[in-house]
């Protein structure tokens, strides 16, 4: 077998997994959001639709939307005004026009469900590629390479996920980086302009796409494997030499994604997400009760198709994506066996420390002192995903040229684990699938026969039958026209809420127009599903509802307490023109509006700008305004033109300083200008924004100008980088060819 062949296997698998659906012009999406739009009841959906995945449509998806429609001044949007009393757009996770990929494809591909799809396709392309190359580097046989690679790239793991491409994204650019990394390291005398390039731009476009914390896990691995390559090259100069490219390559990735981080940080700094304490990371752990649940919980990531098709939502146990399958499962026993194999060995252990934190809480609490397992809630053995299918493409290796007294070691090892799955699969309480019992079974026997036979055409005819066996059958399609993102509910919103007004929920029912469809929508309102919502968001909520945000701020969907709203002075400021709510509400706040009594409109409409000229403002930059607005010197003012990211009004030129009152959430990017001097923007009731207006202004504008307007610098380099490294390989090929 040859590596041609191997790259051609790759090609094909790939197809037989992503052409079909492409070619019914299908798109990723894993429930058809009628719920969400009000178009269907709940409990009714069929299994084929799964709402653990829900992040996609109310986080992902709507990022997407946001770069691709919104009203932006700049090229790339910064500003989102649809939730949340407006916030900073979202750049990470791959989802904006930072992101290179993203923003290409963009140029040709404007609908966020199919650019999506797109971007899962291309993040599994790439990782079956890198995950080839990286193998091929290390000089393994061509069916251990497709192996690996299949597994990376289409196995459990990558395909169950679809739905979340920033897990994908995660291990392809760090396949990528390793593979560059090994380059380096294995022709030390060879200083690649090519190579520093692919390291500075991996590590960028890992950190500008990936899952954070699951790029920290990844980073961990680079580490651990960069020392070994390192170790086994050469003497300590050249060993010096090539952690210096390496490092530099590393900084340069750093610099290019700071525009994105810079204002992260920011965020991150301004939510309660860093306040977490250890219960809530380990959460994602499976707490076991005696022997035969964890032999259960080994049967999961032994086979989990035992108990039928994981990513349908009638599926008995829950799962979240960890399953080695039967081949890898034996394959990563098996390597055990060769405890010569020091090339194994920094795979091992990084593969059984993270086996070790998903079975032991003290353990993971251990790695969680260290605060880099602090960022967002995340398995241990998702975070060694790659190490775990590099470990076991390594071992498919090391089997075909094995000696008999290390083939029975495999063998015997695999059959262990084999043996403890079937115990925890006996045990399960949930029935098993005969067919897939039988399945297992076969691919279980199957890999035994290649460790014991060393056969590369075993080997490959397990790893192909795979393909459309577990991994084919996973991603969740449908045709774009069956996912709803309009309604007669969602246009009734549209058309009762006044322009430029948001509306709130009192009493949400469980799905219904939930947090953040608002950009798919055409929608605003105050609510919010996000992570790193600001904890003046958290606290402005609490003026409005008693029971405020969830889960250190993720989520605001309903005011619960509608007494709350009575005589409530916020209401003046926070630009609600319509509430929903299924229950009445006071006479003092709204009325119903005809023919449904489930709309209601306030009695009095919010201002959405204010100019006052009586305010009291403090040397820390914020102001506060006195309610209600008509006791404050109410002056003329008027929005001339709105943009997401810039804003423009026309003042009264007063004779002595006042204040422009916007309502929404203030933000220190938010820059204030007039007749181009820059004018002080200040808190206003500790969560508005203001603006002081100089005596004699007619007009002001402010402009949204966050770090990642700069995100074009660092693609502009890459794109010059990559085309001279381009013509030089050409002149080379022009040159050698007329020699």
């Amino acid at each position: 077998m040859t590596h041609r062949l191997g790259k051609t296997l790759v090609v094909v698998a790939f197809l037989l997994v992503f052409a079909p659906f492409f070619l019914r012009g299908e798109v990723v999406f894993p429930y058809d959001n009628g719920i969400e739009v009000g178009i269907a009841p709940e409990g009714l959906e069929d299994p084929t639709q799964n709402r653990n995945f829900s992040d996609i449509g109310l986080v992902y998806l709507p990022a997407l939307a946001h770069q691709l429609g919104s009203d932006s001044a700049g090229w790339i949007a910064t500003w989102n005004p649809a939730n949340e009393m407006g916030r900073p757009a979202m750049h990470v996770s791959g989802l904006s026009k930072a992101f290179p990929p993203t923003w290409i494809l963009s140029w040709f591909v404007r609908d966020p469900l199919h650019l999506y799809t797109w971007l899962g396709a291309l993040a599994v392309g790439l990782g079956l590629l890198f995950g080839y190359l990286l193998l091929e580097a290390h000089d393994l046989h061509p069916a251990a390479c497709l192996g690996g690679a299949l597994f990376l790239g289409l196995g459990t793991f990558p395909l169950y996920w679809l739905s979340f491409v920033m897990f994908l994204w995660s291990s392809a650019w760090t396949l990528g980086l390793l593979y560059f990394v090994r380059r380096t390291c294995r022709n030390p005398a060879k200083r690649s302009a090519g190579d520093l390039v692919g390291v500075a731009f991996t590590s960028y476009a890992l950190l500008l796409s990936g899952y954070p914390q699951q790029t920290v896990w990844n980073g961990l691995f680079v580490v651990v494997y960069t020392l070994s390559e390192l170790l086994r090259t050469g003497d300590a100069r050249t060993r010096l030499r090539s952690a210096a490219r390496l490092a530099l390559g590393v900084a340069l990735g750093l610099a290019a994604a700071a525009p994105v981080f810079v204002d992260l940080f920011a965020i991150a700094a301004a939510s309660a997400r860093t306040s977490a304490d250890l219960a809530f990371f380990q959460a994602v752990l499976t707490v076991f009760d005696g022997p035969g649940e964890t032999c259960a919980y080994v049967a999961r990531l032994f086979d989990a198709w035992l108990w039928g098709n994981p990513i349908r939502s009638d599926y008995p146990l829950g799962f979240n994506g960890l399953s080695w399958s039967p081949v890898v499962a034996c394959l990563l026993a098996a390597s055990f066996a060769w405890t010569r194999a020091r090339r194994l060995w920094p795979l091992q252990v990084f593969v059984l420390v993270a086996v070790l934190a998903s079975l032991s809480t003290t353990v993971f609490g251990l790695l969680w002192k260290t605060g880099l397992f602090s960022i967002s809630r995340f398995h241990p053995l998702a975070g060694a995903f790659v190490p775990t299918a590099l470990l076991a493409a390594f071992a498919a290796d090391a089997a075909l040229t094995a000696e008999r007294r290390q083939r029975l070691a495999a063998v015997g090892l695999a059959l262990a684990l084999a043996g403890v799955a079937g115990v925890g699969a006996a045990s399960s309480e949930a029935a098993l699938v005969p067919s897939a019992v039988v399945l297992s079974g076969a691919t279980t026997a199957g890999t035994v026969l290649f460790l014991w036979l060393r056969s590369p055409r075993v080997l490959v005819g397990l790893v192909l039958a795979c393909v459309p066996l577990f991994g084919a059958r996973l991603p969740l399609t449908r045709a774009p026209q069956d996912v709803h993102l309009d309604s007669p509910l969602v246009e009734a919103v549209r058309q009762n809420t006044p322009p430029g007004m948001r509306f709130a929920w009192v009493a949400n029912p469980k799905h219904v127009l939930p947090p953040n469809e608002e950009v798919l929508l055409g929608l605003r309102s105050i609510h919010t599903y996000n992570s790193l919502s600001s904890r003046k968001y958290q606290d402005w909520v609490l003026r409005l509802s008693a029971q405020g945000t969830h889960t250190l701020g993720r989520d605001f969907k309903s005011i619960t307490t509608p007494a709350s709203l009575v005589r409530n002075p916020e209401l003046e400021l926070a630009g609600i023109g319509l509430f929903l709510s299924p229950a009445p509400l006071s006479s003092e706040v709204a009325r119903p509006l005809e023919p449904s009594s489930f709309f209601w409109q306030p009695v009095r409409f919010p201002a959405l700008e204010a100019q006052v000229a009586r305010f009291e403002r403090t040397d820390a930059g914020e102001a506060t305004l006195p309610l209600p607005l008509s006791g404050a010197g109410t002056l003329a003012v008027q929005r001339v033109a709105e943009q997401d990211d810039r804003l423009r009004f026309e003042t009264t030129a007063s004779a002595a300083e006042s204040l422009l009152f916007v309502s929404q959430e203030h933000h220190a990017n938010w820059v204030a200008t007039a007749d181009g001097r820059t004018l002080d923007t200040v808190l206003v009731n500790g969560f508005y924004q203001g603006v002081v207006v100089p005596p004699n202004t007619t007009a002001v504008e402010l402009t949204y100008r966050g770090a990642v307007h700069w995100s074009w610098l660092p693609q502009l380099a890459f794109a010059l980088a990559g085309a001279g490294l381009l013509a030089r390989r050409l002149r080379t090929r022009t040159l050698s060819g007329s020699g």
